[in-house]
């Protein structure tokens, strides 16, 4: 049996750094201390600022209640199916993905259908969504699951992230959509809403108070959590306030709906609400909590600034300023598309494009049929074509014979 891992290791004990008090000089006030005063004074008639994961929880998902976006699939639960949308979600928009996953599902209705699949068959069904290394590594994945899990998707974390194209992202998705587990799967989406929440681009903590919001830990973990995340500079001194209330080790925060519920809620949060240049700060549910609202609100941020957040970054912290890059944290790496776009390389002079061109036809051709390559394809030359080809064949989808001809791969 696999030797399981720690998803995330958490501090059980607080640090020792210290943490400025406002007004007071630099390093005169223990974190521990600042934190056991409790949340701020706040004026007469002001709102309550929820102290608990828990809370946080369920102001969510009041919220979503009334703000839900239907998307087709989204109620899914079988583990296969959830798998299946995951792994297509990886590249590509969940509602395109949601809408195809069902054909698919029909095709390959279990891990044993789609294990026992050729690549040629894979790469059909694939059609339309891009990306086909994802295909051929959920075959694998669904070989993975014949073999090592009698055919039944694994609820364990670490045995989902062993899984061929399987990262720590999809799987605690499939952990929390189709198991149930009280875990949060963290897109960058979701790394947004953190990040401001918290006033941190630390996925360490976002992953640990995510989580605590799933209801994966009690109040009280998720506090001393964040205590050593303070005094570690991990987060902003004047967020963890806001993010805890009175420990309680009575008992575990138990989430109030399906942990699925939980994670969707906040990806239409992400979506709807607190999106990257244009928030909509005073209809978010999570406002209350957030650091960079409370900035807002105090006049450090100017109402209206672009509010650009990227993995690395922090939005916005003063007026008019698009992001500025956290301490230690690495620059966020520029997305394909914008990579391509700065370059000044149009799409169809791309490999990505010949590789999918390629693809195509041969897609198109009766499954075990041979046709000929020849020529260019756009402004694709002979020779470049035949070295595409070629990489193609090493990689699995396409067997070239002696005459030069091809058909995806049959086995």
């Amino acid at each position: 049996m696999p030797r399981q891992r720690p998803g995330n290791p958490l501090p059980s004990t607080m640090a020792s750094g210290r943490a400025r008090r406002p007004g007071a000089p630099a390093g005169d006030v223990p974190v521990q201390a600042l934190l056991l005063q409790g949340p701020p004074a706040r004026e007469p008639g002001a709102p309550a600022v929820p102290g608990d994961p828990a809370e946080l929880r369920a102001a969510v998902l009041r919220w979503y209640a009334g703000h839900r976006r239907s998307l087709p699939g989204r109620e899914a639960r079988e583990p296969w199916r959830v798998l299946v949308i995951e792994v297509m979600s990886q590249q590509t928009q969940i509602a395109r993905s949601l809408a195809r996953a069902e054909a698919f599902c029909e095709r390959y209705p279990a891990p044993e259908s789609l294990a026992r699949a050729s690549t040629g068959d894979v790469v059909r069904a694939w059609a339309g969504l891009g990306y086909n290394r994802r295909a051929l590594a959920l075959r694998e994945a669904a070989r993975a699951i014949v073999d090592r899990h009698d055919g039944r998707v694994p609820a364990d974390l670490a045995y989902l992230v062993a899984l061929p194209g399987i990262g720590p992202y999809t799987a605690r998705a499939i952990a929390a959509r189709a198991h149930g587990l009280a875990v949060m799967p963290i897109d960058v989406n979701v790394r947004r809403v953190l990040g401001r929440l918290m006033g941190t681009v630390r996925p360490a903590a976002m992953q640990a108070f995510g989580d605590a919001i799933a209801g994966a830990l009690p109040a009280w973990h998720a506090r001393d959590t964040a205590d050593a995340a303070v005094s570690s500079g991990a987060i902003s001194s004047d967020a963890p306030s806001r993010l805890r209330g009175p420990r309680d080790t009575s008992a575990g925060a138990v989430p109030a709906a399906h942990p699925g519920d939980v994670a969707d809620a906040l990806m239409d949060v992400a979506a709807t609400v607190c999106r990257p240049r244009d928030p909509d700060c005073d209809t978010c549910p999570v406002h209350p909590w957030c650091a960079w609202h409370a900035r807002s609100e105090g006049g450090a941020i100017e109402r209206g600034a672009p509010a650009a957040f990227e993995p690395g970054t922090l939005a916005a912290l003063e007026p008019g300023a698009i992001a500025t890059t956290a301490p230690g944290a690495p620059a966020a790496r520029p997305s394909r598309g914008r990579r391509r776009a700065e370059s000044g390389t149009p799409f169809p002079q791309t490999r990505r494009w010949l590789r999918g061109q390629l693809l195509r036809e041969l897609r198109d051709q009766p499954a075990g049929a041979w046709a000929p390559i020849e020529g260019e394809r756009g402004t694709h030359g002979h020779a470049a074509v035949r070295e595409v080809l070629a990489a193609l064949a090493g990689e699995g989808f396409v067997e070239v014979d002696e005459r030069g001809r091809a058909r995806l791969a049959e086995d």
